[in-house]
């Protein structure tokens, strides 16, 4: 008879394997999306151990920087943004989403966060059909950004390196609004380490929410920084010929464990992540 803590164990392994979540739509397409790196199956692998300092930090390990997505949102400052997630967001942790200019920003502003009160952000998503609402601030001067999004999953957060990062960023036109551009202030990579407090946190679900640690940069309020005039919205890159088809359901599951620490290449993450190839996806 198998035991039911070995029962547990798998069915803990399996749902590690299979929760590797990304963003796969905005406000309902694909076309504003830069492009991800998937492992073989069709799930994302989160950015973690010593990749926190590293250019895989900005978007994804794709490192999406050659072009503005074929159809950038064109919205209204004060509006707000839908962002989708493929599957539920299964590990407890914060959203942070933070805005930029061109197409790899070395420097970015916090719009928009979520932590761990009254719920973590995690909790939120799930509970709104997999969708963060994010909410762009009224405030915004017209023109061309990048919005990065980014959740972390904090439940290998118990060592240095352990806590896993899920960002993507997408190309947005704000054609109307108003005249500030926010002060960039938060460099990605470069503002925190894999031992940053919040990013190592012991027994996550253990703890008291109101306990975790303000990061990642002062949140944006909206009134302070720089006239942005009337701006200028940037031309898209040539639109692709097809993007890809969203997933309507999760990858098979797999009954090998995930590794707890993903450290090397891109290619040899994804190999030790549970694939031994990966792909852009568009």
């Amino acid at each position: 008879m198998v035991k039911l803590s070995t029962l547990l164990v798998v069915a803990a392994s399996t749902l590690s394997v299979n929760a590797h979540y990304y963003v796969n739509q905005v406000n309902g397409g694909t076309g504003a999306l830069r492009p991800i790196a998937l492992r073989q199956g069709g799930e994302n692998s989160p950015v973690t151990g010593s990749q926190i300092t590293t250019d895989d930090m900005i978007c994804n390990v794709a490192r999406p920087f050659s072009a503005r997505a074929s159809a950038p949102l064109q919205i209204a400052a004060g509006s707000t943004i839908k962002v989708h997630y493929d599957t539920g967001v299964f590990h407890t942790g914060p959203c942070h989403v933070y805005i930029g200019e061109g197409l790899k920003p070395s420097a970015w502003a916090k719009i928009y966060e979520i932590r761990s009160t009254p719920k973590w952000c995690s909790d939120v998503i799930n509970a709104n059909g997999n969708t963060l609402d994010v909410p762009i601030p009224a405030s915004l001067a017209p023109g061309s950004y990048v919005v990065r999004v980014d959740h972390i999953g904090l439940h290998q957060a118990g060592t240095a390196g352990g806590a896993q990062f899920y960002p993507r960023c997408f190309d947005i036109d704000v054609i109307s609004g108003g005249n500030l551009k926010p002060p960039y202030n938060v460099p990605i990579p470069g503002s925190w380490t894999g031992s940053t407090p919040g990013y190592v946190i012991i027994d996550v679900d253990g703890q008291p929410q109101s306990v975790y640690p303000y990061w990642g940069g002062q949140l944006w309020d909206g009134k302070s920084g720089s006239s942005g005039g009337s701006g200028t919205v940037q031309s898209p890159s040539p639109v692709r010929n097809s993007p890809s088809p969203v997933r309507s359901s999760p990858s098979p599951v797999r009954s090998s464990p995930a590794s707890s620490s993903c450290t090397g290449s891109a290619v040899a993450l994804y190999g030790q992540c549970g694939g031994s190839t990966y792909a852009v996806r568009k």
